[in-house]
C-alpha cells in the first residue's frame, strides 16, 4: 500500500526527523505533565473526562515514534508497513477514545455515541484494508478525519453556548478551538498514507503544523484550563436552597441520598455557618463565599430571600453563573410566598423543574 520510497530521503529528511521528534517528545512530557497534575489534585482518575487529554498525549507520542522508526529508520518492507500500522492505530484510537469520553454524557447528531460508532467502524475498515494491502485506506482516513473535524466544531460550538458565565471565554474557546484544528490538519497531512497521494513538501507543512499545533495547545489547557469547567456537573454533590429563617425548600443531591434528618442537621449547619460570613461581610452583600474543608468545597449564593448552597468537589467558577440565575428566578416567581411561608414544603415541588430547566441549558 506505500508506494513512496522508504526510508524518507532527500533535501527534507533531517528537518522531518528533527520536527517529529520534537512533536513526540512534547507529547509525551504533556501526557506526563497532565497525568502529574491528575494526581496532584487526588482525583486519582476519578473522572474519565481528565484521562481523555492524557490518554490522547500519550498516544499522539506513541504514533509519532512508531511514524518515524517507520518511515527513517527501516529499510526491510514489512517492518516499515508494520510501523506505519502500529502508528496508524494509535493515532486513529486515540481520538476514538477521546471522542468516547466526550460523548459519555452528552448526544451529538441523532444519537449518543455516533460519532464514537462511526469512528469504530472506520477503524475496523482500516484494520480490514490493511490487511488486503488495498489503496481504500487513504480514502478510509480521509473520512476518519473528515469526522473528527466536524466533531471538534460541534464540541466548541457547545462549548461556547455553555460558556455563559465568562465574558472572555469566546476569546479563550477560539484561541483553544484553532490549535485543536491546526494539530489535525498537521496529522493527516504526516500520515504515511496521505504522503502517498501528496509529497514529502507536504509532509513537512503538516510536520510543522502538528508541532505549532500541539505547543499552542498545550500553552492553551495550562494557561486557560477552560476544558476543567465544560464538565463542571460532575464535580457537584450538592445543591440546597435555604430561606431566611433556616428551613431547606430545596435539595439535590448527586450522590448518595441522606435521609431527612441528615438533611435537616447539615442545613443547619450551613445556615449557621451563612450567619457567620453574614456577620463578617458588610450588611447587606451578595458576595459569594466559599469554605474549603479537606476535599470539598461549600459555595453560598445569598440572595433577598434565599441562599443557594453548592457542595463541590472541586473550585469552579461556571456554578455561581447558574446558581444566581436559578436563585433570581425562583425568588421571582415565589417572591410573596417565601415573605409569608406557612410552612408548607409541597408548594416549592415545582422548584425541581426550574432548577433541570436551568442547570441542563
Amino acid at each position: 500500500m506505500l508506494y513512496i520510497e522508504f526510508p524518507i530521503g532527500g533535501e527534507f529528511r533531517f528537518i522531518l526527523m528533527i520536527f517529529e521528534w520534537i512533536f513526540s517528545i512534547i507529547a509525551l512530557e504533556l501526557g506526563i505533565l497532565f497525568m502529574f497534575r491528575h494526581k496532584k489534585g487526588q482525583y486519582k482518575f476519578k473522572y474519565s473526562q481528565d484521562m481523555g487529554y492524557i490518554f490522547l498525549f500519550f498516544a499522539l507520542s506513541f504514533s509519532s515514534i512508531f511514524s518515524v522508526v517507520g518511515s527513517y529508520f527501516s529499510y526491510n518492507i514489512v517492518t516499515i508497513e508494520l510501523n506505519h500500522f502500529i502508528s496508524q492505530i494509535f493515532l486513529n484510537s486515540a481520538f476514538l477514545i477521546f471522542i468516547f469520553l466526550k460523548e459519555k454524557k452528552r448526544i451529538y447528531i441523532v444519537r449518543q455515541y455516533f460519532f464514537s460508532i462511526s469512528l469504530s467502524i472506520l477503524l475496523i475498515f482500516f484494520i480490514f484494508f490493511s490487511f488486503l494491502n488495498s489503496q481504500l485506506i487513504i480514502y478510509e482516513q480521509v473520512i476518519f478525519f473528515s469526522i473528527i473535524y466536524f466533531f471538534f466544531i460541534l464540541f466548541f460550538i457547545e462549548f461556547i453556548k455553555k460558556a455563559k458565565f465568562e465574558s472572555n471565554l469566546s476569546k479563550k474557546v477560539i484561541i483553544t478551538f484553532f490549535p485543536f484544528l491546526i494539530l489535525l490538519i498537521g496529522l493527516f497531512l504526516t500520515s504515511n498514507y496521505s504522503v502517498n497521494i501528496l509529497t514529502t513538501y507536504f509532509r513537512l507543512i503538516g510536520s510543522i503544523l502538528q508541532l505549532l499545533g500541539l505547543v499552542f495547545l498545550a500553552f492553551s489547557f495550562l494557561k486557560f484550563s477552560i476544558f476543567s469547567e465544560f464538565d463542571w456537573k460532575n464535580n457537584i454533590e450538592e445543591v440546597f436552597l435555604i430561606n431566611k429563617n433556616g428551613a431547606c425548600i430545596f435539595y439535590k443531591s448527586y450522590i448518595q441520598k441522606l435521609d431527612s434528618l441528615d438533611k435537616h442537621l447539615i442545613t443547619s449547619a450551613i445556615t449557621s455557618v451563612n450567619i457567620m460570613i453574614k456577620e463578617i461581610l458588610k450588611s447587606g452583600s451578595k458576595e459569594t463565599s466559599v469554605i474549603k474543608k479537606k476535599e470539598k468545597l461549600i459555595y453560598l449564593f445569598p440572595g433577598d430571600l434565599i441562599t443557594g448552597v453548592i457542595i463541590s468537589k472541586k473550585e469552579l467558577n461556571t456554578i455561581e453563573f447558574y446558581m444566581k440565575q436559578l436563585i433570581m428566578k425562583i425568588e421571582q416567581v415565589y417572591k410573596n410566598i417565601l415573605k409569608n411561608w406557612d410552612g408548607d414544603l409541597d408548594i416549592f415541588d415545582p422548584i425541581d423543574y426550574i432548577f433541570e430547566e436551568i442547570f441542563s441549558t
